[in-house]
């Protein structure tokens, strides 16, 4: 097992990131920052970190902010609800990998 605090805890990251933001491609961009930054403060520093997930939580929080922050200004005004975009699962990969299958009804 890897003693890399970052890749211990890559799956929350991820999962902190999407919540925030409601796209994928967002979420990994933050955590692809974040992992920038962790590797950044190089061993010795790292080593002084007291708690790293929390570290790395904190992290990400802010990236994804900052990238909120960002989006809004670019945005134009949707009127209709705003819904995050759908992650794809293992479940809906089994199930279109059929030919002729219906997600609906499995």
């Amino acid at each position: 097992m890897n003693d890399d605090p970052f890749v211990s805890h890559r799956s929350l990251l991820f999962t902190v990131s999407y919540e925030l933001l409601g796209s994928a491609a967002d979420a990994e961009d933050v955590v692809q920052e974040t992992w920038l930054r962790w590797a950044a403060l190089g061993g010795p520093v790292r080593a002084d970190v007291r708690d790293p997930r929390a570290y790395l939580v904190r992290i990400v929080t802010r990236q994804a902010l900052n990238r909120l922050r960002t989006l809004a200004r670019r945005r134009e005004e949707y009127v209709g609800e705003w819904l995050p975009e759908p992650l794809l699962t293992e479940m809906m990969l089994v199930s279109t990998s059929r030919p002729g299958s219906d997600p609906a009804t499995d």
